[in-house]
This record gives C-alpha cells, sequence and structure tokens, in this order.
C-alpha cells in the first residue's frame, strides 16, 4: 500500500511557506507554496494532489494529522479498517 506524507516548512529569508509532500522516505517529492487563501489541512490536501499527479496515481486517498504534518492513504477494498 503506498501512502504520502505531508509536512508544513516555515518561511525562510528566501523563500515563502511551503508543504512538501514525500512518499517512500523522500525517494519523489513536490514542494507547494503555501496558499494564504486555504486552510492549513487544504493546503496539505493540494500538496498530496500535486504529488499524486506527479507520480501519475489514481484512486481515493484519506488523510490524517501527525506529528510532522499529515499522511494520505489510499482507500481500497484490501486496506485494513479499525471500526470502534
Amino acid at each position: 500500500m503506498q501512502a504520502i506524507e505531508t509536512k508544513y516548512l516555515g518561511a525562510t529569508n528566501y523563500k515563502g511557506s511551503r508543504i512538501k509532500a514525500t512518499h517512500q522516505g523522500n525517494v519523489e517529492s513536490v514542494t507547494v507554496d503555501y496558499n494564504h487563501a486555504l486552510n492549513s489541512d487544504e493546503n496539505h490536501h493540494e500538496a498530496a494532489k500535486a504529488l499524486m499527479r506527479k507520480l501519475n496515481w489514481k484512486g481515493e486517498m484519506h488523510g490524517g494529522a501527525t506529528r510532522a504534518g499529515m499522511a494520505w492513504v489510499f482507500v481500497s477494498e484490501d486496506s485494513l479498517m479499525i471500526l470502534n
């Protein structure tokens, strides 16, 4: 199962705030500028979508918060599910 991690990168002296999306230990990544017209979750969503386009991935992914940012996983018939 594939997953995407997104994390916020703060502004520097040379670049504004950004969101970086990676998969499998930073092998593939994209970095998108932070859009202040969107909220934080929406910015992470846009970064994950940009990486999906780069990798030509299709399907439904769901995201949730982590310590470092957000994690996005595919929802499929064979994915594990926890119900309480």
